[in-house]
């Protein structure tokens, strides 16, 4: 048997002056991303997507390879 999991979810903009719950979890319709609230932050802590990490992964590694190029 399968259960269903929903999350609260709102725009960046809702997520701005909201505060969830300590550890609940919603979701950012405007960006794709899951936030985890602490109960007190607004707009909780953004999860970074693969995609981003991967990205900031690359592109550090691309900086670092020319940076020792040129010692």
């Amino acid at each position: 048997m399968s259960v269903e999991v929903r999350l609260r979810r709102g725009t960046a903009n809702q997520h701005s002056s909201f505060t969830g719950a300590l550890g609940e979890v919603t979701v950012d319709t405007s960006t794709n991303t899951l936030r985890v609230h602490d109960g007190v932050t607004a707009g909780g802590h953004i999860l970074a997507k693969l995609d981003d990490i991967a990205a900031d992964f690359l592109s550090d590694r691309k900086s670092t390879r020319l940076n020792s190029s040129h010692t």
